[in-house]
C-alpha cells in the first residue's frame, strides 16, 4: 500500500511547482489553506517542517491555518505555532500583533499584557540588539516559557555586554540549572551544571547572597556532593531564615545522607513557613 506521504507528495506533482521541496510545500500550503482545505495544508506544512525544522513560514502557515479552522482549541494551537516561529526569530514584530490578536479573541487579558511586554522588548532589541538589560528580560521570559538554550543566550549576551550586571548573571546560572536538570544525557548534564556553578563563583567572590548558596547547593546535588550541598544550603538559611525553598532542599539533602530526623526537622520547618 502506498503511504499518506508518499500519496501527498504525488498529489503535489501536478502542481509543478519550481524551487526546492520546501518551497514547492509552501505554496501548496499557501493554496490548500486559500481554499479552506485546512486539513491538507497542515499536510503541507508539516511537511515543510520535515524538511526544515527552522522554516517559520511554516509554523506560521499552520498557525494561521488553526486559527481560521476556527474554535478555542485551535486558536490555542496558534498560539503555540507562533511562539515557535518567535523561537526563531524573536525580532518579527508582527508575529507578537498577531498572538496579541489571538489572546483579544479569546478574552486572555493577562496574557495580552504579557505579550505587550514581550513586544516592547523585541522592539528594544530590535534597534540595539545588544541592550544589556532587554537581553536579561528576554531571557526570563523565555526561561518562563522553558526555552533553556534561548534564555541561556540571551543572558549571556546581557553579560557580555555588561559583566558588572550581577542579576543577569544570576539569572544565567538558574537557566543552566534549568537546561541541566531537564537533559537527558547524565555526562552533558554534568558539564551544564559545572559552568553554572562557574558563574555562581563569580558572583560568590563578592558577596553571600543565600538565594546564590541555595542555588549551588542545588548544583552540587547534581553533582553528587551531598556534604558540600548540606553546608551552602545551612549558610543560606543562616542569611535568611525564611527561605522555604532552603529547608526543603535541606531536608532532601538530610535524607541522602540519612540523617533521618534532621530531615525531618527541615521538612517541619519548611511547612511551617509554608502556612505562614
Amino acid at each position: 500500500m502506498m503511504t499518506s506521504k508518499k500519496k501527498f507528495k504525488e498529489r503535489l506533482n501536478p502542481f509543478n511547482y519550481f524551487g526546492n521541496p520546501v518551497q514547492k510545500y509552501l505554496r501548496y500550503g499557501k493554496k490548500l489553506f486559500e481554499k479552506e482545505q485546512y486539513d491538507q495544508a497542515l499536510s503541507a506544512y508539516k511537511m515543510v517542517i520535515e524538511e526544515d525544522s527552522q522554516c517559520m513560514q511554516a509554523y506560521l502557515g499552520i498557525g494561521d491555518t488553526y486559527l481560521e479552522w476556527g474554535g478555542i482549541q485551535n486558536a490555542k494551537t496558534a498560539i503555540e505555532y507562533y511562539q515557535r516561529a518567535l523561537g526563531i526569530d524573536f525580532t518579527q514584530i508582527h508575529i507578537y500583533y498577531k498572538i496579541i490578536k489571538v489572546y483579544d479573541r479569546l478574552g486572555d487579558n493577562r496574557n495580552i499584557m504579557a505579550e505587550k511586554k514581550k513586544l516592547f522588548i523585541a522592539k528594544t532589541l530590535k534597534d540595539n540588539p545588544q541592550n544589556a538589560m532587554a537581553n536579561n528580560n528576554m531571557g526570563v521570559i523565555q526561561q518562563k516559557q522553558k526555552n533553556y538554550d534561548s534564555a541561556i543566550e540571551f543572558f549571556i549576551k546581557a553579560v557580555k555586554k555588561n559583566k558588572f550586571f550581577d542579576v543577569a548573571r544570576f539569572n544565567l546560572a538558574k537557566a543552566l540549572y534549568k537546561k541541566g536538570v531537564s537533559h537527558p544525557d547524565p555526562e552533558k548534564a554534568k558539564d551544564i551544571f559545572m559552568l553554572g556553578i562557574m558563574e555562581l563563583e563569580r558572583l560568590l567572590r563578592s558577596e553571600n547572597d543565600p538565594q546564590m548558596l541555595l542555588l549551588k547547593a542545588k548544583f552540587l546535588i547534581q553533582l553528587d556532593e551531598p556534604k558540600q550541598a548540606l553546608a551552602h544550603c545551612e549558610q543560606a538559611i543562616k542569611l535568611d531564615s525564611t527561605m522555604k525553598d532552603a529547608y526543603a532542599t535541606k531536608s532532601m539533602i538530610e535524607t541522602k545522607l540519612g540523617n533521618l530526623m534532621d530531615a525531618f526537622a527541615a521538612y517541619e520547618s519548611f511547612q511551617s513557613l509554608k502556612k505562614s
